[in-house]
């Protein structure tokens, strides 16, 4: 929990490589100006997408592009912005 005080997290975009269910990216959404959650597995991406869309925050995210849930390989990963 003392990771996501605003003092102590960098408030710029930020990478989750194998996201899972995405939780971590959803927290980060409070924070940072952008956040992209990566996973490999296509279950794992459409499983985050369900839980990021029954959330009304992270709908919110989604709808803005703040919060980005990818399918795709980290070491294949070519990113429009740094993280």
């Amino acid at each position: 929990s003392q990771l996501f005080k605003k003092d102590n997290l960098f408030h710029g975009h930020v990478l989750v490589p194998g996201a899972g269910s995405c939780y971590d990216a959803m927290a980060m959404c409070k924070v940072a100006k952008s956040v992209t959650a990566l996973d490999i597995s296509p279950t794992a991406v459409e499983r985050a997408l369900g839980i990021a869309r029954r959330d009304s925050t992270c709908r919110a995210d989604l709808e803005a592009q703040k919060l980005r849930i990818l399918e795709g390989d980290f070491f294949a990963h070519r990113p429009v912005q740094t993280y």
